[in-house]
């Protein structure tokens, strides 16, 4: 299983960057340049395995070291979901044992045993304040390694949220029953948040009333005094040289347009967010586009909207800027930076009311055409009399 493994994190890790893993992962020292990286992946899987083979002492727990090295180096390739931890009673506060690494590993380990009783690997790695964690739970052959098998956490100490990787859905009630009792929280709650971009996911998770126009004041870029007049702003260039008797016609409209999105989207970069899918359940309001589609007031229209690219939100505001939508933007895509979430439900409240309302209707009438039940009182015994 080890050179399997060995030959998974070769596979999928760029030539140029091998060697600062290995480096990094510190169990080869001086044997690293024995390795030939201008050789083809599968002559570098081979001699990495006999460098190995020649050093005592590589198990599973050491090649999981170097599998972890390898997800945080290329952190992107896997898709994270953010988790809130939550407590019945009162504010979560984590352990501050929590940001020792080996304290961490020994808890988390012991909680995986109890149960999955097959064998299994942890490891826990700190990179810049960060904890990374590896669970690899056997489901096949023990000499088999199957990388589905491996779920990948990350954990900001101090903090109330957690990302994990994707993983099985046979495991997913262990899972979060062992990381509950390791964090000493009570719910373990998906908030509806994935992305390929880590940091961009617990910036939307943690400072969500801190985003567009008030992230000027997280980034410290206001002045002291916020009663002073502000200081003149210097003119950003443009990105092309403009002929001096070229004038723009609507250079006002644009000015007011630039200035709103400032003031929703804000005027610093925007989060990185892949994926934002609205599910729809709304009154169809396109008959005068599509009249053949039949319009019942009573039940609602239902679709599943995606907007998919490296950045969303970036997308949705220069969708705007280059005046290719009306403005201004419908209430859920000016706080979607906000929300804390990227998957997101749609629906009017009319009709909503009336759904609940049909929901007890139907109760109702199922409840006046159930007969009633015929209740005997038992006080006295039945007796039968022969004749």
């Amino acid at each position: 299983m080890q050179k399997q493994l060995l030959g998974h994190v070769v596979s999928r890790t760029r030539t140029k960057d091998l060697k600062p893993i290995l480096e990094r992962w510190g169990w080869l020292e001086q044997e690293v340049e024995q390795i030939d990286l201008s050789k083809t992946k599968r002559e570098i899987t081979n001699s990495l395995i006999e460098v190995c083979n020649q050093k005592e002492g590589l198990t599973r727990d050491v090649c999981g070291e170097l599998d972890l090295i390898c997800t945080q180096e290329y952190s992107t390739k896997k898709q994270w979901s953010v988790f809130l931890m939550e407590k019945d009673d009162e504010h979560y506060i984590s352990d501050s044992n929590l940001s020792n690494p080996l304290k961490l590993k020994k808890k988390l380990k012991s909680e995986i045993t109890v149960f999955f009783e097959r064998e299994n690997v942890v490891s826990v790695r700190m990179l810049n304040g960060v904890l990374w964690m590896r669970v690899y739970i056997q489901s096949g052959p023990r000499n088999m390694y199957r990388s589905s098998d491996t779920v990948y956490i990350i954990y900001y100490p101090r903090t109330q949220y957690i990302l994990l990787s994707r993983y099985k859905k046979s495991v997913e009630s262990y899972l979060i029953q062992s990381i509950q009792n390791v964090m000493g929280c009570d719910k373990l709650t998906n908030s509806l948040l994935t992305g390929t971009h880590y940091e961009s996911l617990l910036q939307l998770a943690l400072d969500r009333k801190s985003q567009g126009d008030f992230s000027r004041y997280r980034l410290q870029q206001v002045q002291n005094l916020p009663l002073l007049q502000k200081p003149p702003q210097k003119r950003k260039v443009s990105e092309f040289e403009r002929e001096p008797n070229l004038h723009c016609e609507d250079e006002r409209h644009k000015r007011q347009r630039t200035e709103e999105l400032d003031e929703c989207f804000g005027p610093n970069e925007q989060p990185l967010l892949q994926k934002l899918e609205f599910k729809v359940a709304v009154k169809f309001r396109g008959t005068s586009a599509i009249p053949s589609i039949p319009v019942d007031d009573m039940q609602p229209f239902r679709c599943r909207v995606k907007f998919e690219g490296p950045s969303v939100i970036d997308g949705i505001r220069n969708l705007a800027e280059c005046g290719l939508v009306t403005m201004p933007y419908p209430k859920y895509l000016r706080s979607v930076h906000t929300l804390g979430k990227n998957h997101i439900k749609l629906a009017d409240k009319t009709a909503m009311q009336h759904n609940v309302s049909q929901v007890n209707q139907s109760h109702a009438e199922q409840n006046e055409n159930t007969p009633a039940k015929n209740t005997r009182s038992r006080s006295k015994p039945r007796t039968r009399t022969r004749t």
